[in-house]
């Protein structure tokens, strides 16, 4: 005998583990433009206050890593959105659910 686990809690544990797939997204996207940003900003300070040459090879990475930080920074807020988006269906499937309960009475 099979079990079968109804379409509502299915929907449930895949809106899960979108979200955590999300999440994990959104961790690693913070994480890499937070280290992107302190190093490119730190090596443009070098830059800036010439202990680093400004046409030299480590002033070109630091602008290529604030250029990059911000291109993160942009995946950050996609993977806001989407999470955004999962916690609205959870919430309407939820309310769906009462609007059923209520309604079967």
């Amino acid at each position: 005998m099979a079990f079968s686990v109804p379409s509502a809690a299915r929907s449930a544990s895949v809106h899960k583990r979108e979200r955590r797939r999300w999440l994990h997204c959104l961790l690693f996207s913070c994480i890499g433009a937070a280290v992107c940003g302190v190093f490119g900003l730190s090596l443009s300070a070098f830059s800036l206050l010439r202990l680093v040459a400004r046409d030299g090879t480590l002033s070109i990475v630091g602008t290529i890593l604030l250029v990059l930080s911000f291109a993160m920074l942009a995946v950050v807020s996609h993977c806001l959105d989407r999470i955004a988006e999962f916690d609205r269906q959870v919430r309407e499937e939820i309310y769906r659910q009462k609007l059923r309960k209520m309604l079967s009475k």
